[in-house]
């Protein structure tokens, strides 16, 4: 078995089982194995580290990826010998012009896109890169002019973000161009997925509440929440698409993410997915709401050993916030209130320590 990119929190976990009976490997983001205890049956490799790594590549395992980075790592390292928790065809689109190639090629709803600034149709539109993560380099474009300067200072935008140093490490030889998608206006949600006999068996809609402009985005969230009230016809909706993906990448039994728009008329759209867990603050919201921990749940399913927690309903409303001075606490009635530390591992945030509100009604 191998496991790519554990948060420390699933670190902890592992550590503490057993594995007298079959090795685990587990590859590391960082040089910091010194702080970790020996354990029999776990041997420890740095994501660097290539004659560890080239040894791996001769052991029939299963792998689990935990991170954003741990899939693209895995597109550089991946062996014919290594079975997957999803379809390899997903590591060709890991460029978001083939993915959105691939899903309007499969009937999966998702928004219209264009290279081209002639063939823009209506504005504002959405411009992004078509390789990126953590919205760095998204913008909302209003005319040609702007459509225009955004493709000019492109290059130079993705040299000097946190896009680079993993475009230069990973896809060195995919070039990344700007890309330009019809601006869908509703309801944003990032839905963690747990995937069960090959079925859908739980989706967490976690609503995108409010986002801030950072000098890298123009849609970075910093507010989350999930409602214990459940609305059906969006779950429903959510849920079809989720069959799609679950066919079309056959997804083995784990935890995904996805995002997803809402219209206002109703109309659901999937708008990115990954085949890993979601971060850190996502995950708090979860446990909060339902007691589900879905970082242990997507290693029990990969070590196919008993599950922590089979109830998925939301029994409170849970909000996170990025403490913010400009930005007061809203003024909701609460049983639980507090400042805690969590780690947001978007990629461009890795390891860095945050505070957040914590609003429990």
């Amino acid at each position: 078995m191998l496991i790519i990119f554990p948060s420390d929190h699933q670190l902890e976990y592992l550590i503490g089982k057993s594995f007298k009976d079959k090795k685990l490997y587990i590859v590391l983001q960082d040089t910091c194995q010194n702080r970790l205890k020996i354990c029999k049956g776990i041997v420890f490799v740095n994501k660097t580290n290539e004659e560890m790594i080239a040894d791996l590549k001769t052991k029939d395992l299963s792998v689990l990826c935990c991170h954003e980075e741990a899939v693209y790592w895995l597109l550089n390292h991946d062996s014919p010998s290594w079975r997957l928790q999803f379809n390899r065809k997903y590591m060709e689109l890991l460029n978001k012009i083939s993915l959105k190639s691939y899903l309007n090629v499969s009937g999966i709803p998702n928004a219209r896109f264009t290279t081209s600034i002639s063939e823009i149709i209506q504005y504002p539109v959405i411009a992004k890169p078509s390789i990126g993560f953590g919205s760095i380099g998204v913008r909302t474009i209003s005319t040609p002019d702007e459509a225009e300067k955004y493709v000019r200072e492109f290059k130079t935008m993705i040299q000097d973000s946190p896009i680079a140093p993993y475009q230069n490490q990973y896809f060195h030889n995919n070039l990344n161009y700007p890309m330009f998608e019809e601006k869908l206006e509703g309801a944003f949600f990032r839905v963690p997925i747990i995937v069960a006999k090959g079925k859908c068996e739980a989706i967490f809609p976690i609503q995108g509440i409010t986002k801030c402009i950072k000098r890298n985005s123009e849609y970075h969230w910093e507010e989350f929440e999930l409602n214990h009230l459940t609305e059906n016809e969006r779950a429903r909706k959510i849920n079809n698409i989720v069959d799609q993906l679950i066919s079309s990448f056959e997804l083995n039994n784990g935890v995904y993410v996805a995002e997803f728009i809402e219209e206002q008329n109703g109309n659901v759209f999937l708008l990115e997915f990954s085949p890993r867990k979601s971060s850190e603050r996502i995950n708090k919201i979860i446990q909060l709401a339902t007691g589900v921990d879905l970082e242990i749940e997507a290693l029990c399913f990969f070590l196919q050993c008993d599950r922590v927690i089979r109830g998925f309903e939301a029994q409170r409303t849970v909000r996170l916030r990025l403490e913010n001075e400009t930005s007061p606490l809203p003024d909701l009635p609460s049983i639980y209130r507090q400042v805690e530390e969590i780690d947001d591992c978007s990629l461009y945030d890795k390891k860095i320590h945050q505070k957040y509100y914590i609003i429990i009604e």
